[in-house]
């Protein structure tokens, strides 16, 4: 059985690297959108070991891909201002034109969300591919 969906794909060139440093053990590491004049710090957890500069190869050269999954809006009950935390998927595709979920980039932008969704110019369709009913039983799914 497989997953297929289609998703907003963001751009390969909105992302850059954190000013911040990234402990080697840690299983996230942080990146930077650049929406115009200003930067977002934006924190990727991930599922094994990746760095910022892992991740970014991979975006330039087209085989990670980070696809928008949602936003909250929220409102801050003290100075009435409204801010969003956007949620991206990262996934890896293989040769064979399946992909593999990555990782989870968050970020909060303050303001309107207009900002982040009008980066969304490409939808592409990406297939997950299930495990096997064997490496299922045998990985205790």
């Amino acid at each position: 059985m497989q997953l297929r969906i289609e998703a907003w794909v963001m751009p390969q060139d909105i992302w850059g690297v954190s000013a911040s440093v990234r402990d080697p053990k840690a299983k996230h590491f942080e990146v930077m959108i650049q929406l115009g004049p200003t930067s977002i710090t934006c924190r990727a957890e991930v599922s094994g070991k990746m760095t910022d500069q892992d991740f970014l190869e991979g975006i330039k050269k087209g085989e990670l891909y980070c696809f928008f999954l949602g936003y909250v809006a929220q409102k801050s009950s003290d100075t009435r201002q409204t801010s969003c935390w956007y949620f991206l998927m990262i996934v890896r595709r293989d040769q064979e034109e399946t992909v593999e979920r990555i990782g989870i980039l968050s970020f909060r932008v303050p303001g309107q969300e207009d900002r982040l969704l009008g980066l969304r110019k490409e939808k592409r369709k990406f297939c997950f591919a299930s495990t096997s009913e064997p490496e299922r039983r045998k990985e205790g799914l």
